[in-house]
């Protein structure tokens, strides 16, 4: 099922996805983040588990997130930082095996799904200054391996679940920037 005020910011470390998806909050939008509040109180006890059980934490954070925005659209625009996308891509990318992702996809097709998912990209050069300057940490570091396998993944993961992706490329907008194409675009 499609929200039409529901919409999904998805991209790697650095691009500017939380920054952006604030401003936006300041702008009226509910914000979201995948996961939830309630799912991040459990978050460490997931963290450094087999990727298997790290992905049953995410995906049922995002079926989470989804159910609140359910609600919350039919009243408000509702923006999520990171949803779906990130969940499938990341952990193929770390290594979940394909039969896993096979197994949930009916549990997959339950899931909201957003009017639009906005994939922010960035220079890769820009997009490492950015975290720097902000503090990479160590997962930021663990992900410079798979980033090219969790943006394939993206594209991938778009196509195969109907998703609508539109991708704004950060390299040389400020956040506000990106919120004015992304308010734009709702």
């Amino acid at each position: 099922m499609r929200n039409e005020r529901f919409f999904a910011v998805e991209g790697l470390d650095g691009v500017g996805k939380s920054t952006t998806v604030g401003a936006l909050g300041e702008r009226g939008y509910t914000v979201l983040t995948t996961p939830t509040e309630l799912f991040k109180k459990i978050r460490p006890m997931f963290e450094n588990r087999d990727v298997r059980v790290r992905f049953f934490y995410y995906l049922f954070g995002v079926m989470h997130a989804g159910h609140q925005a359910h609600g919350l659209q039919r009243h408000t625009d509702v923006i999520s930082d990171r949803y779906l996308l990130t969940t499938l891509a990341a952990h193929e990318a770390m290594g979940l095996p394909s039969k896993w992702i096979a197994m949930c996809k009916p549990l997959l097709k339950t899931i909201e799904k957003p009017r639009d998912t906005f994939l922010i990209t960035c220079d890769e050069e820009e997009r490492m200054r950015r975290l720097l300057a902000r503090g990479a940490n160590p997962i930021d570091i663990k992900n410079l391996e798979i980033n090219g396998a969790i943006m394939e993944g993206y594209f991938k993961w778009a196509d195969n679940l109907g998703h609508r992706l539109t991708l704004i490329d950060s390299t040389n907008l400020s956040p506000h920037d990106v919120a004015d194409v992304i308010q734009y675009r709702t």
